[in-house]
């Protein structure tokens, strides 16, 4: 029973890494804006303003 457990927790990882990965490939312009607010949230925002107008 607890191998079998073990398995359907792999398996579910392994399908979410998948998912993410297809999401990953197909919108890289979404993970560049995730990235860009990442950076807005860590060098305050009025600085990283003027770069999202030049992006």
């Amino acid at each position: 029973m607890y191998v079998r457990k073990l398995r359907r927790k792999i398996i579910k990882k392994k399908r979410i890494f998948a998912c993410c990965f297809v999401f990953a490939r197909r919108f890289p312009e979404i993970i560049r804006v995730l990235q860009l607010f990442h950076l807005l949230l860590k060098n305050g925002l009025v600085i990283a303003q003027d770069e999202l107008w030049v992006l």
